[in-house]
């Protein structure tokens, strides 16, 4: 496999989109591709505005050394300085309205754009000099792991506003790699290269067998349409989604249906084999000061007065205040990593920590906002902390302390958080749903995830018998030999084997 070249097609590692699940899949994937020896081109949107549109576009096909520094060092600028964001409609009213009446006609001009986005799309090699002035940034270090990028102009925002409005998929120029590797469904087709060299990932089908607003589930078939066609090669991250995308889609025949489960990235492994389980979390000191904070926003939210100030009037107002319950950080922890996704379903950990006041505390982790589930009153919740954006070493830090992980989700299509804090060996209690079973081998605590109810009863498992913290053993078995990348390497070089596994 040595001096083939992939194009990776990622909106997740191609443009500056805060990391999720589907970063840590990808991330992980390209350390073993490059593992295999490939060749690892990244498909990336330039900024609208910059060095690329002043030197790159149009009919130029090369560019200078210099020209390609620029642009690669204003590509890491932009990575760490914006956020990733799309028009759902064209700004052209007469040709949006074009789209929405009379597709057929609006995909002849988008044919000629097509041409004109191949035309401007450019190569960058990796340069080493760009590498070592923007290496360490959190926001940037996954470049680091490609060879080269191939830049072409709002490729990933058109792609979802054509899935949006049904038209034509977005054309890219595959031409000179050996494969094509999309690692979620996209509105994107490719030129110059056979179907069965085009490999694509499903993580899940949810949009189409739960409820979603009808904007959102057509913009999700559009693309599963347009990347999961006949020929192609097919990763599904559980049995539980291939088998559900097989009951709706029984007649498309692939070149290979392989099941890969998310690979764990190297450092995230290593960190667990380092840390291993503690008794204390350094991070848990922290938040009765954050706590502190949460409660002079509060305060200050319907005075002028300095929060102190606001605070000591409070309490001396209303004494019940005073004897109200605040963050204990000696009390043991369960702790999870959400995003703000009704799916994700954090209200049931809202409704469990009023349970537990006085007896555990509940963290959680993932960019939220925290107060609007706690219904602008964080001090009422003295026993519930959600973190905000936390970075790998305070993750990791939580998670090898933690009594158990919760992941309560009412549907995934894998589940990373978990297999995360199986590594560091904690012990899980997930909702009990089917992806759950097959990726945690049945080695967890299940609840339905509506009933807070049983969601305390396991807490108080855990809470009732001290020595239940340490019954992570035998899922961090199974994690380590089912989703370390070691694991995962044989089965992704078969797919270019065209074994099916």
């Amino acid at each position: 496999m040595t001096n083939q070249k992939i194009l990776f097609v990622s909106d997740s590692l191609g443009t500056p989109i805060h990391a999720r699940g589907i970063f840590n899949f990808s991330y992980g994937i390209v350390q073993i591709l490059k593992d295999l020896s490939f060749s690892v081109d990244l498909l990336v949107e330039p900024p609208t505005a910059g060095v690329y549109n002043r030197v790159a576009r149009g009919a130029i096909d090369t560019l200078s050394t210099i020209q390609a520094k620029a642009v690669l060092a204003d590509l890491f600028k932009h990575f760490q300085g914006d956020r990733f964001s799309f028009e759902w409609h064209y700004p052209n009213r007469a040709f949006q309205r074009l789209c929405d009446e009379f597709p057929d006609l609006a995909n002849l001009q988008l044919t000629i754009d097509d041409g004109r986005r191949v035309e401007a799309q450019k190569y960058l090699p990796a340069d080493q000099d760009i590498f070592r002035e923007f290496r360490g940034n959190l926001l940037t270090d996954h470049l680091l792991l490609f060879d080269g990028f191939v830049i072409s102009p709002r490729v990933y925002g058109e792609s979802f506003r054509r899935a949006i409005h049904g038209v034509r998929s977005n054309i890219v120029d595959a031409a000179g790699y050996d494969y094509v590797f999309v690692d979620t469904p996209h509105c994107v087709d490719f030129i110059n290269i056979p179907q069965e060299k085009i490999i694509f990932v499903v993580h899940d089908v949810i949009p189409l067998i739960e409820w979603m607003a009808y904007d959102w589930r057509e913009m999700f078939v559009n693309k599963l349409s347009a990347t999961a066609k006949a020929g192609r090669n097919g990763i599904f991250v559980s049995e539980t989604t291939r088998s559900y995308f097989e009951e709706l889609y029984p007649a498309l025949e692939l070149t290979s249906s392989t099941i890969i489960y998310p690979p764990v990235r190297k450092e995230v492994a290593n960190a667990a084999q380092i840390i291993g389980r503690k008794l204390k979390a350094d991070y848990i000191r922290d938040i009765a000061d954050n706590k502190a904070a949460e409660f002079a926003g509060y305060a200050l939210k319907s005075s002028d007065q300095p929060a102190e100030v606001e605070r000591t009037r409070w309490r001396a107002n209303k004494p019940a205040a005073s004897a109200m319950p605040t963050w204990n950080g000696d009390l043991p922890y369960f702790c999870t990593v959400l995003s703000d996704e009704p799916r994700k379903n954090i209200t049931v950990l809202v409704e469990a920590s009023k349970m537990l006041v006085g007896r555990a505390n509940i963290v959680v982790m993932g960019q939220i906002n925290g107060n609007a589930h706690m219904n602008e009153r964080p001090e009422l919740f003295p026993n519930l902390h959600f973190t905000g954006y936390v970075s790998n070493g305070q993750k990791f830090d939580l998670l090898s302390a933690c009594e158990a992980f919760i992941f309560p989700s009412f549907s995934e299509g894998f589940g990373i958080p978990i297999i995360e804090a199986a590594l560091f060996g904690a012990p899980i209690i997930c909702s009990d749903i089917p992806v759950f079973r097959e990726v945690t081998d049945g080695k967890a605590a299940f609840f339905p995830p509506s009933d807070a109810d049983a969601l305390v009863a396991q807490i108080e498992r855990f809470l009732n018998d001290p020595a239940e913290r340490d019954t992570g053993g035998a899922l961090k078995s199974f994690a380590q030999e089912a989703f370390v990348q070691s694991s995962l390497k044989g089965r992704l070089a078969s797919i270019f084997a065209h074994e099916e596994v």
